[in-house]
């Protein structure tokens, strides 16, 4: 099984290094068990999303820099640690992912950062994750596009 794994992996990577225009999403959940989940996933609109990393944050203090660090491993893991294919970045809202969303502005200064009212946790189905970047990446790219970010 870990030769599938790292299979799978390296077909990720490459297929991620060839997409220029993907979206950042990141959110976390507790589980039935009470761990507190985290999870990093690029999608791209018309694309398939790819989960960069799950991580498991129980015990961990749950603080904007804490995700930051959890994000650039997820990244780093990928072999995508500079972040130039990564236009956008999507979370929910409560005020620890507005300050997430501020260090990583800081961190990736040309990634475009966004919010949804509302939790998406990815113990959903994939689909729930398409339509929302569909969603998400159309808004974001006509932004870009009105304050000149995109050629």
């Amino acid at each position: 099984m870990d030769a599938e794994a790292a299979r799978a992996q390296v077909e990720d990577m490459t297929r991620l290094k060839a997409r220029k225009r993907l979206t950042l999403l990141f959110d976390g959940w507790e589980d039935k068990l009470r761990r507190s989940l985290y999870g990093t996933v690029a999608a791209e609109r018309g694309e398939p999303p790819s989960v960069l990393s799950l991580d498991e944050l129980t015990g961990s203090r749950g603080t904007a820099e804490k995700y930051l660090e959890t994000t650039k491993a997820a990244l780093k893991k990928m072999d995508l640690d500079d972040g130039r294919n990564f236009v956008a970045l999507t979370t929910d809202n409560p005020t620890v992912m507005q300050a997430y969303r501020r260090l990583t502005r800081n961190a990736y200064f040309w990634i475009i950062v966004s919010s949804v009212c509302v939790s998406l946790p990815f113990s959903k189905t994939n689909y729930y994750f398409r339509s929302y970047h569909v969603f998400c990446t159309g808004s974001t790219l006509l932004l870009a596009k009105l304050l000149h970010i995109l050629l």
